[in-house]
């Protein structure tokens, strides 16, 4: 599948303040100074969060980071994806967390979450049960492994969120030569705390 992909202001600036508070204001000029000059003349603009941009210089954005601030491996990506999900879902679904739900409660907006960042592919959640969900990326028109880190940290921070202890592997990528990019999530709750009931 081919054709533009952009995803929304909205993830250039949370890359933009994840960098900034990790690495202060110099370091997120650093990274773009590595930059081509269209990309960075892009990300110096003043970005809309509701606008669509290039999926391809964010992309650029991520690497560069990793570049600069990373092991070279992209893991960067998957810490950027896990501050932008807290950040996120910890602002829309503030009283979630704290009302006993758990992370499949709040991973099943993620096809409404998917079509605010992006405007290509569609997002399925699979094999749910007790502890655990797959969530499987469909016909995303640019598959990028900095991407699918990105989305794995997204995932980190819906368990994160409750409280939770658990895992979240990378099973397949496209970008890898897989037939399609799916995401495995396990955790177990925390023990909540037992009531006594007055004498």
């Amino acid at each position: 599948m081919s054709g533009d992909v952009h995803v929304r202001g909205t993830a250039f600036l949370s890359t933009k303040q994840f960098l900034v508070e990790h690495f202060g204001s110099d370091g997120f000029v650093r990274v773009l100074e590595t930059l081509p000059p269209p990309d960075r003349e892009l990300i110096e603009k003043r970005l809309a969060t509701s606008s669509w941009y290039s999926f391809e210089t964010w992309v650029a954005l991520c690497e560069a980071a990793d570049h600069v601030f990373g092991n070279g491996d992209l893991t960067l990506c998957r810490q950027m994806g896990r501050y932008g999900g807290l950040k996120d879902l910890g602002t829309a679904y503030r009283q979630m967390f704290t009302s006993g739900g758990d992370p499949l409660q709040i991973v099943r907006y993620a096809k409404q979450f998917w079509n605010l960042y992006y405007d290509s592919g569609r997002v399925e959640i699979d094999r749910e049960a007790p502890g655990h969900f797959d969530v499987v990326v469909h016909d995303f028109a640019r598959p990028h492994l900095a991407h699918c880190l990105r989305v794995a940290g997204w995932v980190d921070a819906c368990i994160e969120l409750f409280k939770a202890h658990g895992n979240v592997d990378i099973v397949s990528c496209r970008a890898l030569g897989h037939p399609e990019c799916r995401f495995r999530a396990s955790w177990t709750m925390p023990a909540r705390p037992k009531t006594v009931p007055p004498r």
